[in-house]
C-alpha cells in the first residue's frame, strides 16, 4: 500500500458510534429514509458476500424480500418439473456483466423460468486452471445461481437447447411452452424491460419510498446482491491479496472512497476531471457534521490517478492497493484480462470492491457500471443505504443512473 496509512487512531470507537444518521437514500423521493438493517436478511447457509459480526445500519427498501423471492425461485423443489433460461454470459468489464446478467436474470423472473448458466471455454472470463472441469461462470468465481443442473434442462422437451436456437423473446406467443430456451444476444439487453417492475415486485414497490424514474436502479442492486456472491476459494484468493496488495489492514472509519474510470472508458462516456473527485469529496467531509474525515480509499486502473491523489498529502491520507495498472488506454478491457489472466484480474476487483464497500461515503460517476456496483452494493449487502454517494459529473441526487 503506498500513500498515507489508514491507521484506526484513539477516536475511532467515538466516531464508529455516530455512523447513523437520518439520511435518504438517492433514489428515493426526497425527504424519506433508508430502512434498519435486517439481521436475517439474507437465506441462510446462501453465501452472501456480507461483512462479519452484528448488522448495524440501514437497508435498500425491500432486500430482505427482494433475496428470499430470488433465492426461492432460483432453487425450486423439483429441478425436474422446472423450465429454464440458458445463459452463456455475454463478455464485458465485470461490472458491466454483473448488471447484463441481472436484466436477464429478471426475464427469468418474469416469465416463470430458472436461470442456468452455460459453460463457455472461449469467453474472456474463462481460467482454465480455475475453471477446470467444464465450470461455468456463476460456479467457477461465485456461489451457482441455482441447485438446478443443465441435465434437468435438457430432460424432456429439449428442442430449444441445441446450437442455433432462435432468440429467446419472451412477448412472443407460444415461446414460453418449450422446457428450456436459451437467450444470447448481447445486443438484447437494454431491450429487456430494465426499467420494468417485475410481477413478484408490483405490490412492494407501489408502496416504497422510490422515485418511480430509478425503480429500475433498485432491481439492479437487487440483482448484483443476489448473483455477485464469492465462492470460498475466491474469499480465500481476495484475502491473500489483501495481505500482499493492502499489507492485511482495513478501511477506517469515516474513509471515503473515490473510483476513478479511466482506462478505455473515454470512448463511450465523457470523464470528470480528477479536480471534481476532490471537490465531492470535500463537500462530503464538510457536510458530514464530524463522521467522515480526510482519508480518501482510490480505486483505479489509471496510474496517472494514483500519482494526482497521492500528491494530495498531507491534506488528504490517500491509500490504494499494489499491483499493476493499465497505462496503455486504447488497450481494452477484455484484452487486459487476457494479458493480466482472468482469475487474478477478478480477484484483484474484488480485492477493491471489497475495500471501497468499507468506506462510509462515496465519489465516482455513475455512467460507470462499477461505481454503479459500489452503490448497489453498500446499500443491500453492507447496511449503508444511509451514506452518501456524490457523482462527480451530476448534481446531487444524480438522476442519469444508466441503462
Amino acid at each position: 500500500m503506498r500513500g498515507r496509512r489508514l491507521r484506526p487512531d484513539s477516536e475511532d470507537a467515538v466516531f464508529a458510534a455516530a455512523q447513523l444518521p437520518a439520511a435518504s437514500h438517492h433514489i428515493y423521493r426526497p425527504g424519506l429514509t433508508a430502512d434498519s438493517c435486517d439481521a436475517g436478511s439474507f437465506p441462510a447457509g446462501a453465501g452472501y458476500w456480507v461483512e462479519p459480526g452484528p448488522r448495524v445500519g440501514t437497508q435498500l427498501f425491500g432486500t430482505s424480500y427482494a433475496q428470499r423471492v430470488i433465492w426461492a425461485h432460483q432453487h425450486p423443489a423439483d429441478c425436474a418439473a422446472a423450465r429454464y433460461l440458458l445463459y452463456t454470459p455475454q463478455m464485458g468489464g465485470l461490472g458491466s456483466m454483473v448488471h447484463n446478467h441481472g436484466a436477464v436474470l429478471g426475464l427469468a423472473l418474469a416469465t416463470g423460468r430458472v436461470l442456468l448458466y452455460e459453460f463457455d471455454a472461449g469467453h474472456a472470463w474463462h481460467d482454465a486452471r480455475w475453471c477446470a472441469g467444464g465450470l461455468p461462470f456463476d460456479a467457477c468465481y461465485f456461489r451457482p445461481v441455482t441447485n438446478c443442473t443443465l441435465a434437468h434442462a435438457a430432460a424432456g422437451d429439449d428442442r430449444n437447447v441445441g446450437p442455433g436456437a432462435p432468440l429467446f423473446d419472451w412477448r412472443v406467443p407460444g415461446q414460453g411452452a418449450a422446457r428450456a430456451l436459451r437467450f444470447y444476444r448481447n445486443e438484447s439487453y437494454h431491450g429487456v424491460d430494465t426499467y420494468a417492475v417485475l410481477p413478484q415486485f408490483a405490490q412492494l414497490i407501489a408502496a416504497s419510498p422510490i422515485n418511480p424514474a430509478k425503480y429500475h436502479y433498485w432491481w439492479r442492486a437487487q440483482a448484483a446482491t443476489f448473483l455477485l456472491r464469492p465462492n470460498a476459494r475466491t474469499l480465500a484468493a481476495v484475502a491473500r491479496r489483501r495481505a500482499a496488495a493492502f499489507a492485511g489492514r482495513s478501511v477506517a472509519p469515516g474513509t471515503v472512497s473515490v473510483h476513478v474510470r479511466k482506462g478505455d472508458k473515454w470512448v463511450e462516456a465523457e470523464e470528470a476531471p480528477l479536480d471534481t473527485y476532490v471537490a465531492a469529496a470535500e463537500r462530503l467531509v464538510r457536510e458530514s457534521r464530524g463522521r467522515l474525515r480526510r482519508r480518501l480509499f482510490l480505486s483505479t486502473e489509471d496510474p496517472g490517478a494514483v500519482a494526482y491523489f497521492g500528491a494530495l498529502a498531507p491534506h488528504w491520507a490517500a491509500a490504494w492497493t499494489d499491483g499493476p495498472r493499465k497505462p496503455d488506454r486504447t488497450k481494452s478491457t477484455l484484452a487486459y484480462v487476457a494479458e493480466v489472466g482472468p482469475a487474478n484480474e477478478l480477484v484483484d476487483a474484488l480485492l477493491n470492491l471489497d475495500l471501497a464497500l468499507a468506506c462510509d461515503a462515496w465519489v465516482g460517476t455513475l455512467t460507470s457500471n462499477w461505481c454503479r456496483l459500489v452503490d448497489e452494493l453498500r446499500a443491500t449487502l453492507r447496511c449503508k443505504a444511509h451514506g452518501r454517494y456524490l457523482d462527480a459529473q451530476q448534481g446531487d441526487p444524480p438522476e442519469d443512473l444508466g441503462w
